[in-house]
């Protein structure tokens, strides 16, 4: 409701909804959800489409020569101290932290009335709109990585990627080292590179090799982040989402599951594509969401709600033209 959109300062607490209110917005935010789920459907499907690019990528790395699967240096790795493989989860749990905070926020909407954020188009938030833009994101900025780590394949530092040289290959000559794939015995344990069918069929987002830039960990972080950052007015919460980007970054290379490239890569391209589709393709506003019929002025449909429930629990104390009664099927269903 663009013209009835009242911005309140950021700090602002929100106050919860009533029940009325709450019911309302459901209904608004499963007309929208009916109305792009075959959108939404596309951009999860996707998630396969990069699956099988990272299964791709570990499948090219198997078969680099022997000097190539030696990890580069890297300062962050050197001046960060390492993470020791049995708390390598802790950079996992970072990252479903603060993915957990953020769907938490968003879908918040029906049961707290959020203070308006202060979006380009000064549009009230619904959870719909708010995931599309942030799977609208994840493919593009996955999309991109992909074509960067299929293109440019780079020795991975993970542990379960390292390449370790053992003393009688030192001995070999040079020739092998650059020709030759490299042979088993330097492989760490946990290296088990896709085979066949499995480059399509295999699912496993946290123990691949070789997709490096950009880092994958940090584009969910910041989206995330992005995301309540441009859909809430919560100050304190921006501030240590925000020092949970830093934490995790940290974490990440010290656990050595990226390069610093990758995460300082992720850092400056993931919020640059998110700023450029949230101002070059904002979000509908209210008024336009209203004419295709898919939002309702929300004060007049709570408004039917309570008047509709007084008028069942007690039909002679409401006369009808003052409770009319909601022209939906589906409101029906929430009432």
């Amino acid at each position: 409701m663009e013209g009835k959109t009242n911005l309140q300062p950021s700090g602002l607490s929100p106050r919860r909804m009533t029940c009325e209110e709450r019911t309302a917005h459901l209904l608004i935010e499963w007309h929208l959800l009916k109305s792009i789920f075959l959108e939404l459907l596309f951009l999860l499907s996707m998630q396969m489409f990069h699956s099988f690019s990272t299964n791709v990528a570990y499948w090219e790395a198997s078969k680099s020569s022997l000097i190539s699967r030696i990890p580069l240096r890297d300062l962050g790795h050197e001046y960060l101290p390492f993470t020791p493989p049995e708390f390598h989860f802790i950079s996992e749990l970072l990252v479903y932290f603060v993915m957990g905070i953020a769907v938490s926020i968003m879908f918040s909407t029906p049961f707290m009335a959020h203070p308006p954020p202060l979006l380009p188009t000064k549009t009230q938030p619904f959870a719909v709109i708010a995931l599309r833009r942030f799977l609208v994101n994840l493919v593009l900025a996955q999309t991109l990585r992909t074509i960067c780590f299929v293109c440019t394949v780079l020795p991975a530092p993970a542990i379960q990627c390292a390449y370790k040289i053992t003393e009688s290959q030192l001995q070999t000559p040079l020739g092998e080292f650059l020709n030759t794939v490299a042979p088993e015995e330097g492989n760490p344990r946990g290296w088990e590179p896709p085979r066949g069918s499995e480059v399509v069929t295999r699912i496993d987002p946290t123990r691949g090799c070789g997709d490096l830039v950009f880092s994958s960990h940090m584009t969910f972080v910041l989206l995330a982040v992005l995301s309540v950052d441009a859909y809430t007015s919560y100050r304190k919460l921006k501030v240590f989402m925000k020092a949970l980007v830093v934490v995790t970054a940290l974490a990440i290379i010290s656990a050595r599951k990226h390069y610093t490239l990758d995460v300082v890569v992720a850092l400056f391209s993931v919020p640059l594509l998110y700023f450029y589709t949230l101002h070059t393709y904002p979000d509908p506003t209210s008024e336009e969401l209203r004419r295709k019929g898919l939002v309702f002025d929300r004060e007049e449909m709570t408004c039917k709600i309570k008047m509709g429930r007084m008028r069942r629990m007690h039909p002679q104390s409401v006369p009808r033209d003052l409770a009319p009664t909601i022209p939906s099927s589906d409101s029906e269903r929430l009432l």
